[in-house]
């Protein structure tokens, strides 16, 4: 299964779903993580970001996502 992929900048189209969601550099996956609503939980790392997201955050160049049931 493969990751659906959009630019930073188009954060704001993710899916309001639950799924797994990456934050890739090129190719290179960052982070992965799964959500409830696959745009808020996305949206918010750069928003309030914790103390681990400040070792990615400045290297995201793109947001992959998978939808699920939940």
């Amino acid at each position: 299964m493969n990751f659906s992929n959009l630019k930073l900048n188009k954060i704001n189209l993710l899916p309001k779903t639950a799924g797994v969601y990456c934050f890739k550099r090129g190719k290179e996956i960052l982070y992965i993580g799964k959500a409830a609503n696959i745009r808020e939980r996305a949206k918010q790392h750069f928003q309030q970001p914790a103390y681990r997201d400040d070792l990615f955050l400045n290297q995201v160049k793109k947001v992959g996502f998978i939808k699920t049931n939940s």
